[in-house]
C-alpha cells in the first residue's frame, strides 16, 4: 500500500487522517508513469480533476514524494485561495526548487521578465530594455520554460506540481498552458483542480484534452470497498460492515468526509476500539449526518469570540495577519492566537508548512455555512476596511462583492486591475476589469469599469476589443480626452482607417503634440504624405517629450519615404534609431532599424538591414518585433528567389508566434502559405488558417495579394482578375501601408484575358499610383505592362533589365504571359527564362505548366534537373541553387555575363541577379574571387 501525505498539527488532538492509500490504484499508476517518464527525458502534462476532498491533493503529493525518490527536480506550489497576485501559483513552486539549488540567470533578456515572476531575480546586464507589458509578459513565458530546463538538467529530470489550480491567477494558468504546448523534453507536469470554480481553469483542462501528448485524469469519489479499507485504517482496526455501510452511506465516498465522519463517531463514542477490534454501538444520532453539522458541533465548545475569529479566517480565507482578524472580530490578538490554538484542537485547523488553515477548503466552506448570514456580510467589510494600501486593491474589491456592495466593488475592481496593468499582469488586469464591468451600477463606475477594461486590451494588442468597449462607453457616457486618443490609436492599429478619420475631426484638441502625431499617422495611411510630413514636422521641432518624439520621427520617415525622397527617409529612421538608443527606448531603436531593412529591401537591395533588425530584437527579447521582422525577411528571401531559405526564418518563427498567442500569427501563416504555393498544388486550407487568425484589413490585403498570384501562375486569369480588384479596393484605404503590386499585375491579368481596353484603364490607375516607386519591382511591372499594351517586345525587355533589384518570380509571370500575348521569336527565350526561374528556385508547382507552354511554342524543353545531384555539398550548405551552380561553374570558364546567357538561355540581366546572389550566398566581393572559388570547387577535396 501508498502512504498518504501525513498533515502536521499544532498541538491538540486534530483530526486522524490515513496512513494508506485506497482506490487510487489506477490513478496512481498513470501518474508514476508520467514520473518515470521524465526521468527519461519525455515530457507529460496531467490534470486532476474532481470535486472537493475527493483526494487530489493527497494523489499529488504521493507522485511528487515518488518523483523526489528518483531524483527528479521537483518544484511544487499550491495556489493561495486569497486574491492571488500574479505568477503566484508559478513563483512558489519555481521558489520551492530554488531555496535548495540556486537557479543560475540566463545572460540574455529572459532574465527581465522572469523578474516579473521572481522579483528577486538577478536583473539583466547592463541597460535593460524599454518593453512594453506585452513584450514582458512574452519574455516571462520564455524564461520561465528556461528555468525549467535548468531544473530538469539539474535534477535528471523535473516534476512540477501544482495544486488548487481552479484558485490561480491567471498568469500562472497561462504559464502551464504555455510550457505544456513546448513539450520540454524531462518535464512533468501534474495539476490538481476542482472543476466548474474557474473558467480559466476549465478553459485550461479543455485545452489539455485536446493534446495527444496530455491526460486528465477525472478522480471519483471511493468505492464501497475502498471506502471499507480507508475506515479500517482510520480505525487501526476491522471496522464492522455496518459501520462501513453507514460512513458510505453519509459520506457518498469522498475521502475527507469519511475521516470527518469516521473522527466524529470516535469523539461521540459511538465507536470504540479495543484489543485491535472495532465496535459500533449504533449511535447514528449522536453524529450529525452533513459536514456543516460536524463543523457545528466542533464549533459549539468554543468562547463566543473565538468562534468569530473562525469565522473571520474563514471569510478572509487566510490566518496570517493577526492583526486584521482582530479587527473582524472586534477583539484582541491573545484571542485570536487562543482561537487558532482551539480550532486545531477541534479537529477544524491544521498547519502546513508552517502556514496555519482550514483542514480543507470544504471545511471552510462549512464554517461559513453555519454562521449567522448577517455576521458574515460584516465580516466581509470590516476586512475590506481593514486590509491595508494598494497591494490588497483585488481583495478589497472581492470582500465588496461579497457583502453585496456592487459599485463599490466594481471601482475597487477597476482601480485593481489598473494596478496589475502597471505591474504588467495583463491577464490578471482583464479579469478584475471584467468583473468591474460586470458588477458596476451608477453610470459613472461603468465608464470607470469599461475605461480599465479598454486600457488593459489596448494593452494587449487587442484594438478591435478595445475600440468596441470604448465606443459602448462614448454612446452611454461621453467622450474623454483620453479615451478619444485611445480610440483613435486603436482604430489606426486595428487598419480602421476612415473610422480613424471621423475620430480625428472630433478630438478638438489639434495643438497637442499626441494629436498631431495621430492626425500624422491618419494622413499617411489614407495616402495624404504631405500632410502627415507637415504634421511631424511641428511635433519634431515643438516637442521635447521623446516619447512623442520618437513617434513623430517614425512618421516623418514614413512620409518621405512614400513621397519618394529615399535619402532623407533615411536619414530620418536613422536620427530616429540614434535619439531612441540614447534615451534608452528600445522598441523605438528596434522600429527604425527595421524600417531602414524594409526600405532597402523595398529599394531593391540585400537583406543584411533586415538581418540586423531580427537579430537586434532577439538579443532585447523584443518577441513583438523579432516576428514583424522574420515575417518580413522570409517575404524578402521568397520574392528575391529563395523560398527554401523563407521557409525556414518561417518554420522557426510560428510555433513561437502561436504559442505566445501573438498577433503577427496571421502574417506569418499567410507567407508560409504564399511560401509553400511555389512546391504545393493548393495553400488554400493555409490562407483560411491565416484569416481566421485575424481578419484585418492589412492581412486580407496579402492573402487577396497572394491568391492572386498563384492564380497567374497557373493561368487562371480571371480568378487572378477578381483577386487583383479586391486588393486595389482594400489598398485604397489603406494607401499609406504596405506598397502591393497587385494594381500593377492588374494590367497583365486583363491583357491575358484579351481585354485589351479594361488593361490599358489599369495601366493608367497604376501609373498614377503616388508612391509607386516605393516598391521597387512595381515601376518595371508597370512600364513592361505599357510595352505589352503597345506590342513591343523590345520594350518589355528593356523594363525588366532596367529593375533595381531581384524580382524572379515577377519577371517569370511576366515572361509567362508575354509569351502568350505576344508573338515572334522573343516567346521561346521568355518562356526558358520562366522555366529557368522556375527550376533554379525549385518551385515545381508551377515548372511543369510552362515546360507545356515552351513545348507548345516549339521549343527545346531541357530535362528535368535533380537540384541535390547539381549542386556540391559545399555549395548547397550555402544555399546555392543548381543554376547558380551552373553560372558559377561558366564563370571559371572565364565566360562574361552575355556568353553565360546565351549558353544557358538566359537573358544578361537574369545572369547578373545569380552573379549577385553568388556574391552574398559565398560571402564573397569580387567577380575574381568567385572565379577562384569556382576552381577550388571544380578541383574537389
Amino acid at each position: 500500500m501508498q502512504k498518504w501525505l501525513l498533515v502536521g498539527r499544532m498541538g491538540g488532538e486534530g483530526v486522524r487522517s490515513a496512513t494508506v492509500l485506497v482506490g487510487r490504484e489506477a490513478e496512481l499508476d498513470q501518474l508514476l508513469r508520467a514520473v518515470r517518464a521524465a526521468r527519461a527525458g519525455q515530457p507529460s502534462c496531467t490534470l486532476v480533476v474532481g470535486e472537493g476532498g475527493v483526494g487530489k491533493s493527497r494523489l499529488l503529493g504521493e507522485a511528487t514524494a515518488a518523483a523526489r525518490r528518483l531524483g527528479l527536480g521537483v518544484a511544487a506550489g499550491r495556489a493561495p485561495i486569497t486574491g492571488p497576485a500574479p505568477f503566484s501559483l508559478v513563483t512558489q513552486a519555481l521558489r520551492s526548487w530554488s531555496r535548495g539549488h540556486p537557479l543560475t540567470p540566463t545572460r540574455s533578456p529572459f532574465d527581465q521578465g522572469l523578474r516579473l515572476v521572481l522579483p528577486e531575480w538577478e536583473a539583466p546586464d547592463g541597460h535593460a530594455a524599454d518593453l512594453t507589458p506585452v513584450q514582458l509578459r512574452l519574455l516571462a513565458l520564455e524564461g520561465i520554460g528556461l528555468v525549467l530546463r535548468q531544473i530538469v538538467q539539474a535534477g535528471h529530470g523535473a516534476f512540477l506540481a501544482l495544486d488548487d489550480l481552479h484558485a490561480a491567477d491567471p498568469e500562472s494558468l497561462e504559464v502551464i498552458r504555455y510550457v505544456s504546448a513546448a513539450a520540454v523534453d524531462g518535464l512533468a507536469i501534474v495539476g490538481a483542480l476542482r472543476g466548474g470554480e474557474s473558467p480559466l481553469a476549465d478553459e485550461l483542462v479543455r485545452t489539455v484534452r485536446t493534446d495527444m501528448a496530455a491526460a486528465v485524469i477525472e478522480l471519483d469519489p471511493l468505492g464501497r470497498r475502498a471506502v471499507g479499507e480507508l475506515v479500517t485504517n482510520l480505525l487501526g482496526a476491522a471496522a464492522p460492515d455496518e459501520f462501513v455501510a453507514d460512513v458510505a452511506a453519509r459520506t457518498d465516498g469522498v475521502p475527507l468526509l469519511v475521516e470527518e465522519v469516521v473522527d466524529a463517531h470516535l469523539r461521540a463514542g459511538s465507536v470504540d476500539v479495543t484489543g485491535g477490534s472495532a465496535h459500533w454501538r449504533g449511535g447514528t444520532v449522536l453524529v450529525p449526518r452533513s459536514v456543516r453539522g460536524m463543523v457545528e458541533a466542533r464549533l459549539e465548545p468554543l468562547p463566543g469570540p473565538q468562534r468569530d475569529v473562525l469565522v473571520a479566517g474563514a471569510v478572509l480565507r487566510q490566518f496570517d495577519s493577526a492583526g486584521v482578524l482582530a479587527a473582524m472580530a472586534r477583539c484582541d490578538e491573545e484571542t485570536v492566537h487562543d482561537a487558532l490554538s482551539r480550532g486545531v484542537d477541534v479537529g477544524l485547523l491544521a498547519t502546513r508548512a508552517g502556514l496555519i488553515g482550514f483542514r480543507h477548503d470544504l471545511i471552510r466552506e462549512a464554517v461559513l455555512d453555519a454562521a449567522i448570514p448577517h455576521l458574515v456580510i460584516q465580516m466581509h467589510r470590516r476586512a475590506a476596511a481593514a486590509l491595508p494600501g494598494d497591494a490588497a486593491g483585488a481583495r478589497r474589491a472581492a470582500h465588496l462583492a461579497a457583502a453585496g456592495d456592487d459599485d463599490e466593488a466594481a471601482g475597487a475592481f477597476a482601480a485593481a486591475a489598473l494596478t496589475e496593468l502597471r505591474a504588467h499582469a495583463l491577464l490578471g488586469a482583464e479579469r478584475l476589469a471584467r468583473q468591474a464591468a460586470g458588477m458596476a451600477v451608477v453610470s459613472a463606475t461603468r465608464a470607470k469599469a469599461a475605461d480599465a477594461l479598454a486600457a488593459v486590451l489596448a494593452a494587449q494588442g487587442r484594438w478591435a476589443e478595445a475600440l468596441a468597449v470604448d465606443e459602448a462607453t462614448v454612446a452611454e457616457s461621453g467622450e474623454t480626452a483620453e479615451r478619444l486618443h485611445r480610440m483613435l490609436s486603436a482604430a489606426l492599429e486595428a487598419g480602421y482607417a476612415d473610422r480613424a478619420r471621423t475620430m480625428l475631426a472630433r478630438t478638438g484638441d489639434d495643438d497637442l503634440p499626441l494629436t498631431r502625431v495621430l492626425a500624422g499617422r491618419v494622413a499617411l495611411v489614407g495616402g495624404d504624405a504631405a500632410t502627415a510630413l507637415a504634421e511631424a514636422d511641428r511635433v519634431v521641432a515643438e516637442t521635447l517629450d521623446i516619447d512623442t518624439r520618437l513617434q513623430a520621427l517614425d512618421i516623418r520617415a514614413r512620409a518621405l519615404d512614400f513621397l519618394g525622397d529615399r535619402t532623407a527617409a533615411a536619414e530620418a529612421w536613422a536620427a530616429q534609431a540614434k535619439q531612441a538608443t540614447a534615451a534608452g527606448r528600445t522598441q523605438a531603436e528596434l522600429r527604425a532599424v527595421f524600417q531602414l531593412g524594409k526600405q532597402e529591401f523595398f529599394d531593391g537591395h540585400g537583406l543584411d538591414r533586415l538581418r540586423e533588425a531580427a537579430e537586434l530584437a532577439q538579443r532585447a527579447g523584443a518577441l513583438l518585433e523579432l516576428a514583424w521582422a522574420e515575417e518580413t525577411l522570409a517575404t524578402a528571401l521568397l520574392l528575391q528567389g529563395d523560398p527554401a531559405t523563407a521557409l525556414e526564418v518561417l518554420e522557426a518563427a510560428i510555433p513561437r508566434a502561436r504559442e505566445l498567442g501573438l498577433d503577427q500569427l496571421g502574417f506569418l501563416l499567410a507567407a508560409r502559405a504564399g511560401t509553400l504555393s511555389f512546391t504545393r498544388e493548393s495553400v488554400e486550407a493555409l490562407l483560411a488558417e491565416a484569416e481566421a487568425v485575424a481578419a484585418a484589413p492589412e492581412l486580407l490585403m496579402l492573402t487577396a495579394t497572394i491568391r492572386a498570384d498563384i492564380a497567374m501562375r497557373h493561368g487562371r486569369y480571371a480568378e487572378a482578375v477578381t483577386h487583383y480588384e479586391r486588393v486595389s479596393d482594400l489598398m485604397a484605404g489603406l494607401a499609406g501601408v504596405a506598397p502591393m503590386d497587385g494594381p500593377c499585375f492588374l494590367v497583365w491579368a486583363l491583357a491575358a484575358q484579351g481585354q485589351a481596353k479594361a488593361a490599358t484603364a489599369a495601366l493608367r490607375r497604376a501609373e498614377a499610383i503616388p508612391d509607386l516607386a516605393r516598391w521597387h519591382p512595381r515601376p518595371v511591372i508597370v512600364a513592361a505592362g505599357r510595352a505589352l499594351l503597345a506590342g513591343d517586345p523590345a520594350g518589355v525587355d528593356t523594363a525588366i533589365a532596367a529593375a533595381r533589384g531581384p524580382m524572379p518570380f515577377a519577371v517569370a509571370i511576366m515572361r509567362d504571359i508575354g509569351a502568350q500575348v505576344l508573338d515572334g521569336e522573343h516567346r521561346i527565350r521568355w518562356l526558358r527564362e520562366a522555366l529557368d526561374i522556375y527550376e533554379t528556385t525549385g518551385a515545381t508547382a508551377y515548372r511543369d505548366r510552362v515546360r507545356g507552354l515552351l513545348r507548345d511554342a516549339g521549343g527545346p524543353v531541357p530535362r528535368r534537373r535533380s537540384r541535390s545531384a547539381a549542386v556540391p555539398d559545399e555549395l548547397a550548405r550555402q544555399g546555392v541553387t543548381a543554376r547558380e551552380a551552373e553560372v558559377l561553374r561558366l564563370l571559371g570558364e572565364g565566360k562574361s555575363n552575355a556568353d553565360i546567357a546565351a549558353a544557358l538561355f538566359l537573358s544578361v540581366r537574369t545572369v547578373e541577379t545569380h552573379v549577385s546572389s553568388l556574391l552574398a550566398k559565398l560571402q564573397v566581393r569580387s567577380r575574381g574571387q568567385l572565379i577562384a572559388l569556382s576552381a577550388g570547387v571544380a578541383a574537389g577535396p
